[in-house]
């Protein structure tokens, strides 16, 4: 089994290592999930970012999964989606 990540950066570097199709629409998010990780990974007691990290992270999973089993029955957004993944 591969070595687990020991750090929230860690973490992170792993998660978008493992995710190639994120892309620049999930930059913000990325930039947050960081930003996090390294406040995190200094003071790792901040409940507060504990909890914004987990909503940022829960909100990209969600996003990875949604382009992976896209659910649509519109058209056109199956076009946008089709051509999103090129």
């Amino acid at each position: 089994m591969a070595r687990l990540p020991t750090t929230y950066t860690g973490a992170v570097r792993a998660f978008i290592t493992a995710h190639p199709e994120l892309t620049a629409t999930d930059t913000p998010a990325l930039v947050q999930l960081k930003a996090l990780a390294k406040e995190l990974d200094a003071d790792p007691s901040q409940g507060a970012l504990q909890s914004q990290f987990g909503l940022v992270y829960r909100s990209l999973v969600k996003r990875v999964d949604a382009m992976a089993n896209p659910v649509t029955t519109d058209p056109l957004e199956a076009e946008l989606a089709a051509l999103e993944k090129r």
